[in-house]
């Protein structure tokens, strides 16, 4: 389980520091039912927007290392 738990956090740090570097994206004007419907618009990646996936990736990172610790921990029992 923890190994499961540190690459599920590894590819969410990899997802996050991905779409800091984004300037925009595509998205639809509108959905229904989940399923897109509408106009394709671009949007903007504000600094906030920025700062928000910096910090999901580090999260994400720190919740990687720790469970690599706890790997490396149950190893040397």
């Amino acid at each position: 389980m923890n190994k499961l738990m540190a690459i599920l956090f590894l590819f969410g740090a990899i997802g996050g520091f991905g779409l800091s570097q984004r300037d925009s994206f595509q998205t639809w004007s509108s959905s229904l039912f989940g399923f897109p419907v509408g106009d394709v618009r671009t949007v903007e990646v504000t600094r906030a927007d920025r700062i928000g996936y910096i910090t999901f990736g580090v999260v994400c990172m720190a919740g990687c290392l720790y469970f690599i610790a706890r790997i490396r921990r149950n190893d040397h029992r």
